[in-house]
């Protein structure tokens, strides 16, 4: 099989799905998104926070980026949690079974945190980054997520809707979640 799966387009049939999850998450994707989301520039991305919103920006554009339709019910991937509008949201994106496919009952949610801690009051390096808690989940949602529509458009896509959730407010008490 592994043979046939590095082949790519002139592989098996049943090797392609593994050919097409494997280009859709690789290493340097994930270790892309990692350090984008954990970077000083989103300053841990805390709760109630211009982080926050910053790094909900940046996850609505890779949700584009891969083609998600909105999932929240509206025209935005977007979820007010807090009344405070300048409180990142939760962001639901959402892939759908094709039209016409025999779908199965149920939602299946890939979903982690986007929210952290907020910076130390003294120090050189004041930002708690948070690449483990949870930028890498988020990550890992980010690469389900291409996966899932890289096989869709090879016709072998889901067959429930499946929701891909960015909670915000994890750390202040599952407030999002």
């Amino acid at each position: 099989l592994s043979a046939a799966v590095t082949a790519g387009a002139d592989a098996p049939t049943a090797a392609r799905p593994v050919a097409a999850v494997r280009a859709a998450i690789t290493a340097d994707a994930v270790r892309h998104d990692v350090a984008e989301l954990s970077s000083d520039d989103m300053g841990g991305r805390y709760f109630r926070s211009p982080f926050a919103e910053r790094a909900a920006a940046w996850i609505s554009k890779r949700f584009d980026a891969i083609g998600l339709a909105h999932g929240a019910g509206t025209d935005t991937y977007r979820q007010p949690i807090d009344p405070d509008p300048a409180t990142g949201p939760n962001l639901i994106a959402r892939l759908d079974p094709p039209a016409g496919a025999d779908r199965a009952a149920g939602t299946i949610i890939v979903s982690a945190h986007y929210d952290h801690l907020q910076p130390k009051n003294d120090g050189a390096d004041r930002i708690y980054n948070g690449a483990d808690d949870d930028a890498s989940g988020i990550a890992g949602v980010l690469g389900v997520a291409r996966a899932m529509k890289a096989l869709a458009a090879d016709g072998k896509g889901p067959a429930c809707t499946v929701l891909f959730i960015a909670f915000n407010g994890e750390e202040e008490g599952l407030l999002g979640s």
